[in-house]
């Protein structure tokens, strides 16, 4: 068994308290990571262009990117919203986005928070979606407030994920360069014709960001992607990511003891009776990954002594000092 718990790796600025209080809100946990070896990996958000959950979950599914794309661009053949696509044809993906232009950058606020009613993306759409066919970029709405995107040919403006960029300074990420050009001019018109747009006056009197823009991500291939890495059942657990992309850690603690009491103290049980024989733990957090065996020793393995691990040192990594920096 695999047991993925995205965001169970916080950062560094909060890492060393809340590691200093979760061996009594998960004892279990704390009790796993005292007794394995981590193998640790780094997926750096400008090379994968994903979360580092997204990266983990695309690699043990089997996708492998072509040279000129990122680990991220495979990302909406996982979310099981595009049925049977072709498999040489790219799956674009874009969600109606708020983009805040400050004097300091582009931010992309987070979609996820965005409110978005069904009427009110059906309305931005029918808007939007013949201005783009007229540019031959061609849409079709698959959920509230996400389309499936078709570019012409040779059109690869590859992006992030909204997951791994929601809330953060885009403009670093932004797709550049002829490739990417259709693709922007597109984005323009969207603009304009949402800018006084009846949706974007509803949303501002109810105190809501106005919708402006559409962020498109994807790209990849269902012909990419080759055999699992493994074949042991994969459980997802998300339920320390809310609160910690929104920065709540005291929250993130509440919802540790609950896994704790919910998931992970009944999990080590069956452990205990070899059910089942063997746990993969994953741990991700910011651009990286943490991949234990966790599995109790056996026959007379489980006589021998253990040695406890300084697990702290890595999943609690200290902030940088302003000597290393410089």
């Amino acid at each position: 068994m695999i047991l993925l718990l995205p965001n169970a790796l916080p950062p560094a600025g909060v890492a060393t308290e809340l590691a200093r209080r979760l061996p009594a809100a998960a004892p279990t946990l704390a009790a796993w990571l005292a007794s394995a070896i981590p193998r640790m990996q780094a997926v750096p958000l400008a090379d994968v262009g994903c979360t580092a959950d997204q990266a983990w979950r695309l690699q043990h599914a089997g996708y492998r990117p072509p040279a000129d794309a990122p680990l991220g661009a495979g990302w909406p053949l996982l979310t099981g919203e595009v049925a049977a696509p072709d498999p040489h044809a790219p799956v674009w993906l874009a969600d109606i986005a708020h983009l805040r232009v400050t004097q300091q950058g582009v931010t992309l606020f987070d979609p996820a928070e965005l409110a978005l009613t069904p009427a009110h993306a059906e309305a931005l759409l029918a808007t939007a979606l013949p201005l783009l066919a007229e540019i031959g970029i061609h849409g079709e709405p698959i959920s509230t407030g996400r389309v499936r995107i078709h570019l012409p040919d040779g059109v690869t403006p590859y992006a992030p994920t909204p997951a791994a960029v929601g809330g953060t300074d885009i403009q670093d990420l932004w797709p550049q360069g002829a490739a990417a050009r259709p693709w922007r001019r597109a984005l323009n018109l969207v603009q304009m014709a949402w800018h006084d747009h009846p949706v974007n006056d509803e949303r501002q009197a109810a105190g809501l960001v106005p919708v402006n823009g559409l962020w498109l991500f994807g790209g990849g291939r269902a012909a990419d992607v080759a055999s699992p890495e493994s074949q042991a059942p994969l459980t997802v657990d998300d339920s320390l990511d809310t609160p910690a992309r929104r920065g709540d850690f005291a929250a993130w603690l509440e919802a540790l003891a609950r896994l704790e009491t919910e998931r992970l103290a009944p999990l080590q049980a069956a452990l205990a009776r070899g059910e089942p024989e063997r746990l993969i733990l994953v741990l991700t957090g910011d651009e990286r990954i943490a991949t234990l065996d966790v599995t109790p020793p056996r026959g007379l393995r489980r006589w021998l002594p253990t040695r406890r691990q300084d697990w702290q040192a890595w999943w609690a990594p200290r902030p940088a000092s302003r000597n290393q920096e410089s």
